[in-house]
């Protein structure tokens, strides 16, 4: 059995890395890598995904323990998934649900952390071809 004031310091040390992870994934990760999951949108960012899968895992599993007796059930081990769980869960939801996106990307909510207004995003090959074209040679471009 551990003492007291160790399991509360493991309880708050667990707290801390679960708010703090979505900050420093977005910070170092995000920035280098952008959307792992575009279709995800900004919760397909690596800040979003390991805070819901990592976080609601976490609290899942602490939740299934505490009230269906299957799984963990240490209360000490509960409260600690519980610590984590939670604060890394919503911390990733709410930093995803306030993420700006760029206006052209809205549609899908890619998430570009560099993205400047001169930059909108990728060119299709048909907007590259578009954009080699002269002025005259645009002009004369049908429809049909």
């Amino acid at each position: 059995m551990v003492a007291y004031e160790h399991e509360v310091a493991f309880e708050v040390g667990a707290l801390i890395v679960g708010a703090a992870q979505p900050f420093v994934l977005r910070q170092y990760v995000d920035t280098k890598f952008g959307a792992v999951i575009p279709q995800l949108g900004v919760y397909g960012t690596p800040s979003a995904l390991a805070g819901i899968v990592a976080g609601g895992g976490a609290t899942a599993l602490s939740l299934i323990g505490m009230f269906a007796g299957k799984g963990v059930r240490d209360p000490m081990y509960q409260k600690l998934l519980l610590a984590y769980g939670v604060p890394s869960l919503t911390a990733s939801l709410i930093m995803a649900s306030l993420t700006q996106t760029s206006a052209i990307s809205t549609a899908q909510g890619v998430f570009r952390p560099n993205a400047g207004p001169q930059m909108v995003g990728p060119q299709t090959p048909v907007a590259k071809n578009y954009a080699s074209l002269s002025p005259a040679e645009r002009q004369s471009m049908s429809v049909l």
